[in-house]
């Protein structure tokens, strides 16, 4: 699994639809990147299996194997009401109870059943698991496409096909997960802050609120943190030149990143049917984006009209004019 051909992720190319229009992109899928921690697995000292990701199984599924049995003594919990004493390291090594081993106590039989029960119906091969993989795999690299290129698909007179953000992904996907952030369009010097600040607007727009049921949204996101104790300098350092922002600020900021994973293996399928849901979907992320640097912006121009500064758009400069219809119901304002 070195190159898309070999992981059986077909050709780089989908079809979407930006306008109305039914147009073909380019897809960067996965290579020999995201491939080669695989080929490396005899190596490892420790693996963990969680089929609760992309397995579709419920959450309590999941497994840690260790190469070397000395690790039994270590994650041995004491019940003497259920196993004796082992008597002793290397009589545990010789050991072939499994009850006593666990990281977590008692655990449920219903998830192990399900995993078995799962890929009995759905077995782990090309035709069944390995096609699901594919398709979710595809999407995402499908979504990433789009949201980096949807500007210019989009067309229009202006900065950046008349949009007035961009979104900048974390990566090419990998797999089903795509993460990214939006930042506005043709403009410079915005700090992190007032960039995180707006992708927090753009989450609260695709998450629930209190009293909001499912129904009320059309898409969910969710959202993750990049921060310099976990993620180094050297890591995050392309996206952050992307960014357009210092390492000094994702020391003291983080990133805030939405993210999206594509589980369902229908989205080819809903082509047929004339529905485009990642083109949907990137549409709404952009619309949301728009709506959110609007109001912020002219927040933003409010205070600086004498109405006193918004301290929650750190480093956000004024736009020339903010469009009408903002969620906030702003007008059009200039500075």
């Amino acid at each position: 699994m070195t190159v898309p051909d070999r992981a059986g992720l077909g050709a780089p190319v989908a079809t979407v639809r930006v306008g109305g229009e039914v147009l073909d992109i380019a897809l960067r899928l996965p290579e020999r990147s995201a491939c080669a921690a695989l080929e490396r697995l005899g190596e490892c000292d420790s693996i963990t299996v969680d089929p609760h990701k992309m397995g579709y199984i419920p959450y309590p599924a999941g497994a840690v194997c260790f190469r070397s049995d000395l690790v039994k003594p270590i994650a041995r919990q004491e019940a003497a009401y259920i196993v004796e004493s082992a008597g002793g390291v290397e009589a545990e090594r010789r050991s072939e109870g499994i009850g006593a081993y666990t990281l977590e106590g008692s655990r449920p039989g219903s998830a192990a059943a399900a995993v078995w029960l799962s890929h009995s119906l759905i077995p782990l091969d090309a035709s069944g698991h390995g096609a699901l993989m594919r398709e979710t795999i595809r999407a995402a690299c499908e979504l990433h496409a789009l949201l980096e290129n949807y500007p210019a698909l989009a067309g229009g007179a202006g900065r950046a096909g008349g949009r007035r953000v961009r979104a900048v992904c974390l990566c090419p996907p990998g797999s089903n997960i795509v993460c990214y952030a939006f930042v506005p369009a043709g403009r410079e010097g915005v700090g992190l802050g007032a960039i995180n600040a707006l992708n927090r607007r753009v989450y609260e727009g695709f998450t629930l609120g209190a009293g909001q049921r499912v129904y009320d949204r059309s898409f969910f996101v969710s959202r993750t943190t990049l921060s310099a104790s976990r993620y180094s300098q050297s890591a995050v350092g392309p996206l952050l030149e992307r960014l357009g922002v210092s390492e000094r600020e994702y020391e003291r900021e983080g990133v805030f990143l939405l993210r999206s994973v594509l589980m369902s293996p229908w989205y080819g399928a809903s082509k047929a049917r004339g529905r485009y849901v990642l083109s949907e979907l990137c549409e709404a992320l952009y619309r949301g984006a728009e709506e959110a640097l609007d109001e912020m912006t002219a927040r933003a121009a409010w205070g600086q009209r004498g109405r006193g500064p918004d301290r929650t758009l750190p480093g956000l400069p004024p736009a020339v004019a903010a469009s009408r219809g903002t969620r906030g119901g702003a007008r059009r304002v200039t500075s």
